[in-house]
């Protein structure tokens, strides 16, 4: 998850965005989509992502129910954008970690 979050969210985040949200409100029954590394099947219950690279050192498919992943990908945005903008009350920043 942190790879479609970290990169694929962060990249794609109108593409993924408008996939999820199609199956979500029923627009269609399923969709797809590929990134960078992975490529995410959208089910109207669950969504599959995996890597594009047939290669099981990077790690098996991860399955997640599709209205969790749609609601966590905006979590992610919105997180991303408030970090962006410097807003008060993001959880943690660079700042607060200290290097000793």
């Amino acid at each position: 998850m942190s790879d479609l979050l970290n990169s694929e969210v962060h990249n794609f985040y109108p593409h993924i965005y408008k996939e999820l949200e199609a199956v979500v409100t029923g627009q269609k029954e399923e969709s797809d989509f590929g990134g960078n590394m992975l490529n995410i099947d959208i089910g109207k219950e669950e969504t599959e992502v995996y890597y594009q690279m047939d290669d099981e050192s990077l790690g098996a498919p991860c399955f997640i129910p599709t209205n969790e992943l749609y609601k966590l990908v905006l979590e992610w945005k919105e997180m991303e954008e408030r970090m962006k903008s410097g807003a008060d009350g993001f959880p943690v920043t660079l700042r607060d970690w200290k290097l000793k």
